[in-house]
């Protein structure tokens, strides 16, 4: 904890003391138990439920939480007269997650490790569509009832000598080579995150050692210094480095890879299961089960209420325009919790004053709320919870492909605390008489929840990734086991390549001439200086050296030598076959990211009207996002970050109906929404409109139905969610019967249905194509690539895989979450 944090929280400990010893010696000793009586409130609950997981109720179903909560609310009166009130506020809410321990092959520190060689099916993971399918695999790994595989990190055990649980999605291994690490931090996974560096190639190097030797199960032999003999290759490589090894391979483009900044980021990184085990519903903070304290000063007309609380404003439910103050936690059970309990707490100061009636309006009231707590952004868990979004998976895949290979999320942009990062928001509430109609007017100035990906130091042939290139030399791939190349080094195929295409027009000399080249003798990664000079070989060597050996893969070998020459540019045609050669051009594809949580303006207005005579209540709510940053993968968007107002609209009816199926006098209360979605400068894309952050036009329906018996004893809720332009659904039907008024039961269903997303993707070519595009971009020559490009990294080099910064599309179900179909129970005890 840092020393400004630590300062912060024993602050606020000062304060609750100060508060408690003020309020006692407020009173003498005779009064203070009448006091204590009147002005000492505690009440709260204990709550357990315990939740049932089987994709459509079809699969073996499988314990997926075990959550147990402790709610403790304490109000405090400290001064009380005719004109004054002054009282303090607190909500602590600790919480157990037993799932770690229920499950712990499949959630928490013990994952089951797959063997080696399950998650190195680049970029297509069988292992992983054969266990969906409920088929045996090769290798042991778990699998989550049809949702996901834990395979083996391939890479992660090269470089560590250890097996690294990883998740794989249909399949998808999260843009191909790189997998997301799925167990928590601890045990096998250490930190992810941060620069790759020469100690981790050094690493990877005497690991080589290690594997002669066939540890962890492994054939002896299966790692031999990537097939080469000792002493040369990655050996030679790091051997000729110009620098000392713990320089960063990055260095040289000023890029850095902060882990610690990925705590102020929309998901966890590395939280130990410990962590994740008494986590909130507020896991953003450390102090998340002190949930809510503030004080209320009341004075005349006028209220004042500072310290941790909900700023709630707009009157929709589920979904939120003008109700932007507090961010908001997805990371557990969705949007199926109610808006109380996922919004995130922040330290603000809330002042409203009631100037009753001003003109032709009634009850005229003015509000203005100054959040003046670090930055916290919307949440969606760790990879490995079983409730995490899928962003949270990419998420890690991102920081984990940075540390091995510094493509992908480098950093989260901090929000450090000064005044200016505060963020300051007014309101005013009013209301028509005739025809009775409630108005607000809302503006709040503050930060985009949700990130943006600034791309930086995009990967071409005229800037190759040094981390990459040492990384495909050190590899060994069983796709190139041959009679030519028994061991199946990737840079003995390279060179191999090469070579062959020296009379095959490829467009750069050998390096090595008639004899082994630069991949085989070793090359400096540090040294950009050009051809190589003797004695040792260059980054720029190496590197005109793979675009021989691509040149020779793409428009010379043919598809029954492993090419794609003669291939047509076509569905099932070139997308299948540059899969196969796609980890050579992985020095080329790809960039560095920053996320940013840009300043965003949202003006909002609502009114609600009661119609007379059909006792209907009609809820109308606009927002305008002034200049929101988008995310965007257009060719002339250079950074990725596009700009555009965003409107939005929401209408709600809410009115009781008798439903005879479920109570044939009694009325339910049904409430449906409609929210609407309008980018304004919306800028399409070249290929499948997917170039912006969502369609341009967005569409979500709600359905709530509320139906009691018994006395209001018993009740049943039904909610139904449509996501219509992702093809999101989600119905959550749960009754609950009140035994007295301390005692209750839960019973419910949790459905959901999704699809495969079109996530963003920089194409190859900037038109999208692959071979003879209009723009002169060719898939067998590197050098005509739009820099910073993706695709290559998605397998068969698609645009619908689970690219980087999936955030960009995420809905509330998508093709991972759909799978989440559960039964749950809980009971609950007030006091």
């Amino acid at each position: 904890m840092s020393l400004a944090r630590y300062m912060r929280e024993r602050s606020r400990s000062r304060l609750l003391g100060c508060v408690l010893v003020t309020a006692f010696l407020g009173v003498d000793a005779a009064r203070a138990g009448d006091w204590f009586a009147n002005g000492v409130e505690i009440h709260g609950f204990a709550r357990t439920r315990f939740h049932m997981r089987s994709p459509d109720f079809e699969a073996n179903p499988s314990v997926s939480s075990w959550l147990t909560q402790l709610n403790l609310e304490s109000d405090v009166e400290i001064y009380v007269d005719d004109d004054w009130y002054w009282s303090f506020h607190a909500l602590t809410r600790p919480s157990y997650e037993a799932i770690f321990q229920t499950q712990s092959d499949l959630y928490g520190n013990s994952v089951e490790r797959g063997a080696f060689g399950t998650g190195a099916k680049f970029p297509n993971n069988d292992a992983s569509r054969r266990s969906l399918r409920g088929q045996t695999f090769s290798g042991k790994g778990g699998r989550l009832g049809g949702e996901f595989t834990i395979l083996n990190a391939d890479d992660g055990t090269s470089f560590s000598g250890r097996r690294i649980p990883a998740i794989a999605i249909d399949d998808v291994a999260f843009f191909g080579g790189v997998l997301s690490p799925v167990n928590a931090k601890g045990g096998s996974q250490p930190a992810i995150g941060g620069n790759a560096n020469g100690v981790t190639y050094e690493g990877l190097r005497d690991n080589f050692g290690k594997f002669r030797e066939g540890p962890l199960g492994l054939p002896p032999g299966t790692l031999q210094n990537g097939g080469l003999p000792a002493g040369s290759g990655l050996d030679a490589s790091l051997g000729l480095a110009s620098m000392d090894l713990a320089t960063p391979l990055n260095f040289y483009a000023g890029s850095k890879g902060d882990r610690s900044s990925f705590k102020g980021s929309s998901f966890d990184i590395n939280r130990r299961e410990s962590e994740l085990a008494f986590d909130c519903f507020d896991n953003a903070n450390d102090t998340c089960i002190f949930r809510e304290f503030y004080f209320d000063l009341e004075h005349g007309d006028s209220f004042l209420r500072i310290g941790r609380q909900q700023i709630v404003w707009g009157k929709t439910d589920f979904f939120r325009l003008q109700d932007v103050v507090n961010p908001i936690d997805l990371s557990v059970h969705n949007v199926v919790v109610d808006l109380e309990d996922r919004r995130i707490p922040q330290l603000a100061l809330d002042f409203v004053h009631a100037f009753g009636r001003v003109g032709p309006f009634e009850d005229f009231q003015a509000e203005l709320a100054w959040v003046f707590d670090e930055f916290t952004p919307d949440q969606f868990g760790q990879c490995g919870e079983a409730w995490a979004f899928t962003v949270a998976c990419q998420a890690r895949a991102d920081a984990a492909g940075h540390q091995l290979l510094n493509i992908s999320l480098a950093r989260t942009k901090d929000h450090d605390w000064t005044l200016a990062n505060t963020q300051p928001g007014a309101r005013v509430e009013f209301r028509l008489p005739k025809p009775g109609i409630s108005f607000s007017l809302s503006a709040f100035y503050g930060f985009q929840k949700t990130p943006v990906s600034r791309f930086r130091n995009h990967y071409s042939t005229r800037n190759p990734n040094a981390a990459a290139m040492l990384f495909l030399q050190g590899s060994a791939d069983p796709r190139f086991d041959t009679a030519t190349n028994p061991n199946g080094s990737v840079a003995v195929l390279v060179d191999q390549l090469s070579q062959l295409g020296q009379g095959a027009g490829a467009p750069f000399p050998h390096s090595g001439g008639a004899g082994p080249g630069v991949w085989v003798n070793g090359f400096d990664p540090y040294d950009r200086s050009g051809e190589t000079p003797a004695p040792g070989g260059t980054l720029e060597a190496a590197n005109q050296d793979l675009q021989n050996a691509w040149y020779v893969a793409a428009n010379v070998a043919d598809p029954s030598l492993g090419g794609c020459a003669g291939v047509p540019d076509q569905p099932g045609g070139l997308d299948r076959c540059g899969a196969g050669i796609a980890l050579l051009g992985l020095p080329w594809a790809g960039s560095e990211a920053e996320l940013r949580y840009p300043r965003l303006l949202t003006l909002g207005a609502s009114m609600d009207y009661q119609i007379p005579g059909i006792e209907t209540v009609l809820r109308l709510e606009m927002a305008g996002e002034i200049n929101r940053s988008l995310q965007n993968m257009r060719a002339d968007d250079r950074d990725g970050i596009a700009k555009s107002s965003v409107y939005k609209l929401a209408i709600g009816l809410d009115r009781g109906f008798k439903i005879p199926v479920l109570h044939p006098k009694r009325a339910a209360l049904v409430s449906f929404q409609t929210f609407f979605e309008h980018i304004v400068d919306y800028q399409d894309s070249r290929v499948g409109g997917d170039g912006m952050v969502r369609e341009e036009n967005s569409v979500t329906s709600t359905l709530s139905i509320r139906q009691y018996w018994l006395d209001d004893a018993l009740m049943l809720s039904n909610l139904a969610v449509v996501d219509w332009n992702a093809g999101a659904v989600l119905w959550g039907p749960k009754l609950r019967y009140a035994w007295d008024a301390q005692l209750s039961f839960e019973l419910g269903v949790n459905m959901l249905w999704g699809q495969k997303r079109h996530h963003i993707v920089r194409d190859l070519c900037a038109d999208g194509t692959l071979s003879g595009s209009p723009s002169g971009c060719s898939f067998g020559d590197p050098s005509t690539w739009q820099d910073g490009n993706w695709q290559l990294l998605n397998g068969p080099l698609e645009r619908t895989t689970q690219s980087p910064f999936g955030h960009a599309q995420q809905s509330f179900a998508d093709q991972f979450m759909r799978r989440r179909d559960e039964l749950w129970a809980g009971v609950t005890y007030r006091f």
